[in-house]
């Protein structure tokens, strides 16, 4: 079994990633576009309560516009930098 993430990375570090998912995105050498980055964003804020502020996330794009990319990010972030237990869902349409 591997090590989790938070124990591979300076703690500077994973607070970036955690303070912003594009951080960590950028981590794997992905560039997301513009959009991306602030559907990122805005799909995984926090309120001042350290609670997300959207418990459901709607991406509406046309195709090939990268919804199954910012999803699988949105998941992977989850995953890997949100330290709560996570029950990740998606659903293809």
């Amino acid at each position: 079994m591997t090590a989790p993430l938070a124990t591979k990375l300076k703690p500077e570090v994973l607070a970036a990633m955690q303070a912003d998912p594009t951080a960590f995105v950028r981590a794997f050498d992905r560039e997301p576009w513009p959009y991306q980055a602030d559907a990122l964003r805005a799909v995984l804020a926090r309120g001042p309560n350290g609670k997300f502020t959207h418990r459901v996330g709607v991406i509406s794009w046309p195709r090939q516009e990268g919804k199954s990319t910012v999803s699988g990010w949105a998941a992977l972030w989850r995953l890997f930098c949100d330290p709560d237990t996570q029950d990740i869902i998606s659903v293809a349409v």
